[in-house]
């Protein structure tokens, strides 16, 4: 029988790990991440959803005829 090559050695070969059994550590910096964007859109939508009911309560209290432009560059 064949002694292996020390390793390094350009003919030494090892058996692939088998990821499977082991997956590794988890990536908290990923998960921190996703959880920072999740929470960013959430109170993104929050707001939006804030400014169309101020918006839409300007709208109601406001005259029929008169007209307050909402970005005031117009």
């Amino acid at each position: 029988m064949r002694e292996r090559p020390p390793p390094g050695h350009p003919l030494h070969w090892a058996p692939p790990h088998d990821r499977s059994s082991h997956p590794g550590p988890p990536n908290y910096s990923f998960e921190k991440r996703q959880r920072e964007i999740a929470a960013k859109k959430q109170k993104e939508e929050k707001l939006a959803k804030k400014q169309q009911a101020r918006e839409a309560a300007k709208a109601a209290n406001q005259p029929a005829g008169e007209h307050t432009p909402s970005d005031p560059l117009e």
